[in-house]
């Protein structure tokens, strides 16, 4: 089990640049390097990804507006049904994007705050994943 967790550890400092040397006796400072650069990672990965989930709700939000507003102002509007065809398919794809987005925004939350709080429990984790 020693042997596999220090692989595990290894691998994961290999993506990070970090050389542990295991034959010193005091290790815990490059691990401990290890785990702030790896939270780091994990807690700019999620804000980029909640700024990506906010602009496809303000992008969504914004195309339905303005989708309904000329919808509305259509001079051909009995004439011509593809605009009013194209738009609905376009406010459904928003719709779902928007309901996809939500709650994975607030699982990345939850992951960052995770992250934030209890560090070294998130890091075990991830180490044990790795051991699977």
């Amino acid at each position: 089990m020693n042997g596999e967790l220090t692989n595990a550890i290894d691998e994961i400092a290999e993506k990070f640049g970090i050389a542990i040397d295991w034959a010193d006796k005091n290790a815990l400072p490059y691990i401990q390097e290890l785990m702030q650069r790896y939270r780091s990672m994990v807690i700019f990965q999620g804000v980029i990804a909640i700024i990506f989930c906010a602009l496809i709700v303000i992008s969504g939000i914004f195309l339905i507006k303005h989708i309904c507003k000329a919808d509305n102002k259509s001079v051909f509007r009995e004439y011509d049904n593809d605009f009013s065809i194209l738009g609905l398919i376009t406010i459904i794809s928003c719709v779902i994007a928007m309901a996809v987005c939500v709650p994975l925004t607030f699982e990345i939350i939850s992951g960052i705050l995770n992250w934030i709080f209890v560090p070294e429990l998130q890091f075990a984790e991830k180490i044990a994943d790795l051991l699977k």
